[in-house]
């Protein structure tokens, strides 16, 4: 079961890379915080991040590049590699930070 969600997770990764409009369509970006980063599958877990972080780079660029600053200084203080080392979890600190920054009200773009 594990193998046929991964690869459907890479099909509809794949229709959304291809169009943008996919991405809304299907609403992939909900389905991988609430479904996929939770996942127990490893696999599942690191693809999505992955893919959210490419995702991030290359439509929200201005927003993800704010955003990882932050994530590379918040490593770097608590001297934990870790946390961009694991694409999973940088992206799980990014949505962290961007949360933070909206509930403040800085008007920040949508990650």
């Amino acid at each position: 079961a594990g193998d046929r969600r991964l690869a459907l997770l890479f099909a509809v990764m794949a229709r959304c890379t291809l169009d943008r409009a996919a991405w809304a369509k299907y609403g992939l970006s909900q389905v991988i915080r609430e479904l996929l980063l939770p996942s127990e599958d490893a696999r599942m877990r690191y693809y999505s991040g992955v893919y959210l972080l490419r995702h991030w780079q290359l439509n929200q660029q201005d927003t993800y590049w704010r955003q990882l600053r932050q994530v590379i200084l918040a490593a770097q203080q608590a001297g934990d590699d870790s946390l961009l080392d694991n694409p999973l979890l940088t992206a799980v600190a990014i949505r962290k930070c961007l949360d933070r920054e909206l509930s403040h009200g800085t008007g920040a773009d949508t990650v």
